[in-house]
């Protein structure tokens, strides 16, 4: 029930919020793509082992996954500050991942491997800590912006508008800037290795890169705060006494894990998250050793984000007329073709064959664009689902749960995807850990199109069979509600 008294009329769902909440993934990614560049710093640069990074990458995201449902129980029992229920946190929140990133980068090359592990964990669990204090309240912003199914496609979209913009600036610079060609000081030409060029990492650089983004995330964090206006509030419960009743939230936790919806929608999510951010590592060793055309890898990150931008103006459209889950379902077979595609198709070294492995990775992104376009409004979804399913609201906890997937996703798959580099024949080499044999790199590249397979054949099963929250039944939901029109008033001060 929304809260009517003391309210004064407030401007309508429009552009700023989409903007706006585009900015927050903006912030978020301007630190998130850092993710991949971890594991690829202590690997291929500090020259750590596969399995001393795939450890620690493991044990933090795992601390990570259980943090997030505590951050989740504490935005719903705390009372809002006066930015909001989940503005106050990103706000405070910001300030600490501004400087948070570039801790993760600290350059230990040279010294003893203890003194890198101890920097390594050091800074990611501090890095991570502060991506959650922004990333969870993000998150649960969408249900409180909006409760109409086509607005929150277009926020989720929007969202991922900006998602796609900070890892196109991160993905192509970032390679540009710390690969290059090592050069055979008595010719003085590239060496070449397996018929391939040897390259080398510039990782000293990443410091400074991560802390001017930190910077760039902030600003974008600012104008999140500025622009939004959180529509979608509800009045707390009370005891017979006129006591605000507190939030169970081992209640709300097994609620979470009764509520199908976003139990399947996690799964899926988690599948999608290996695919984006676990194969960092894999894909760097393939452009390295196996193209040895590193420093432009941006390229191929570029081209395989075009599926993207293709389908940002069917998506309103196409969710009003069949909903999300329809949406995200029928797109996957395409995926499923191009994961095939980067099997079973030998590629030379060189651009030419960077070029053709981009045309694989736009058919494999094509099929689960749509999934990183609308998932987040699907989560918003599963929140009023469980809601009407509890009598409470808690949208912290529900994200925050959802996130603890995808946030076990980025630690076993990422711990995973490592574990098989080294099954599949990577070698650990402090002297140049970024050059690889040449038949090594080939299995690396069956190993991505094999996981994108595996990953897309599971998705299409579990969102097309499991997830139960099609176009009915989401309208018929926000019906019983009343919800479906959120242009109404707020209460005074937190417009």
């Amino acid at each position: 029930m929304v809260n009517t008294q003391n309210v004064k009329p407030i401007r309508p769902f429009g552009w700023k919020d989409k903007i706006s909440y585009a900015m927050g993934d903006f912030g978020c990614n301007m630190s998130f793509a850092l993710n991949s560049y971890i594991q690829i710093f202590y690997l291929m640069y500090i020259g750590l082992p596969t399995w001393v990074v795939s450890l620690i990458i493991l044990i933090v995201k795992i601390w990570d996954g259980v943090n997030d449902p505590i951050m989740g129980a504490i935005m719903d029992v705390v009372k809002p500050g006066k930015r909001g229920k989940f503005k106050t946190w990103i706000f405070y929140g910001s300030w600490l991942l501004l400087f948070a990133g570039a801790l993760s980068f600290i350059n230990t090359k040279g010294m003893d491997t203890w003194v890198s592990v101890v920097v390594f964990v050091i800074g990611y669990v501090v890095w991570d800590f502060a991506y959650t204090l922004v990333n969870v309240p993000y998150g649960s912003l969408n249900s409180a912006i909006t409760a109409d199914q086509t607005e929150r496609s277009q926020l989720s979209t929007w969202r991922s508008i900006g998602s796609i913009v900070a890892n196109m600036g991160a993905m192509i610079l970032i390679p540009a800037l710390i690969y290059k060609d090592v050069i055979d000081p008595a010719t003085g030409e590239v060496m070449m290795k397996d018929g391939v060029k040897v390259q080398e990492m510039l990782g000293g650089r990443m410091f400074w890169i991560a802390l001017i983004m930190g910077v760039i995330g902030f600003v974008a964090f600012q104008i999140l705060n500025y622009w939004t206006v959180e529509r979608v509030k509800v009045e707390p419960k009370v005891d017979e006494n006129g006591n605000t009743q507190k939030v169970n939230y081992f209640k709300a936790l097994k609620a979470f894990f009764s509520n199908r919806a976003a139990v399947s929608l996690t799964v899926a999510a988690m599948l999608s998250l290996i695919m984006s951010s676990g194969l960092g590592a894999a894909s760097a060793v393939l452009y390295t050793s196996y193209f040895g055309e590193g420093d432009s890898s941006g390229i191929v990150t570029m081209l395989g984000m075009i599926p993207m931008f293709g389908v940002i103006p069917l998506i309103k459209p196409l969710v009003k007329k069949f909903g999300s889950k329809a949406v995200c379902v029928w797109s996957l077979p395409i995926g499923i073709v191009g994961s095939i595609l980067m099997i079973v198709v030998p590629l030379p070294a060189g651009m030419t064959g960077m070029l053709g492995w981009a045309l694989f990775s736009c058919l494999t992104a094509a099929g689960y664009a749509a999934f990183g376009m609308v998932g987040w409004a699907m989560v918003a979804d599963c929140i009023d689902y469980q809601e009407m399913q509890t009598g409470e609201r808690t949208e912290g906890i529900v994200y925050a749960t959802y996130s603890l997937g995808r946030k076990l996703a980025q630690g076993f798959g990422a711990s995973l995807v490592l574990l098989l580099l080294g099954f599949v024949g990577y070698v650990s080499d402090k002297e140049n850990p970024a050059s690889q044999a040449y038949d090594v790199a080939c299995n690396v590249k069956v190993l991505i199109g094999a996981i994108y397979l595996v990953c897309m054949v599971i998705m299409f099963f579990v969102l097309n069979y499991w997830y139960n929250l099609g176009k009915k039944e989401v309208d018929e939901m926000q019906q019983k509600f009343g919800r479906a029109n959120t242009n109404f008033s707020a209460p005074e001060g937190m417009e």
